[in-house]
C-alpha cells in the first residue's frame, strides 16, 4: 500500500485511504507527513504530524513546488519507515 518517495516528475497513481484506514495505520506505528503549506499546518494539525510542504506558495498566477521536498522528507525517514502522506484542503 505504501509508495516510496521518488524525485521523478512523472505523474504517479497515489493510493487513497479513508479516515478509518488512516487511523489504523497510525495506530500501528506509521508516521504522518502533512504536505500543506506551513501556515496551514501551524493553524492546526494532527498530533505527531511532520510538516513538509509540497507547495511553497499557491496564487492565482500558479503554484511554486518545494524544490527540496524529497530531501526534506528523506531527512527524517529511515529506509524502512512507512509514512502516510496527507494533503487536505479546506475552503472557507
Amino acid at each position: 500500500m505504501a509508495s516510496a518517495v521518488t524525485s521523478s516528475d512523472k505523474e504517479q497513481a497515489v493510493p487513497t485511504i479513508d479516515a478509518d484506514e488512516a487511523h489504523a495505520l497510525l495506530s500501528s506505528g506509521h508516521g504522518y507527513v502533512d504536505v500543506r503549506m506551513r501556515g496551514d499546518f501551524h493553524k492546526a494539525h494532527a498530533p505527531g504530524a511532520r510538516n513538509v510542504p509540497y507547495y511553497l506558495s499557491v496564487t492565482p498566477q500558479g503554484k511554486e513546488k518545494n524544490p527540496h521536498f524529497v530531501e526534506e522528507v528523506a531527512a527524517f525517514c529511515g529506509k524502512d519507515d512507512v509514512f502516510i502522506v496527507v494533503a487536505i484542503h479546506s475552503y472557507k
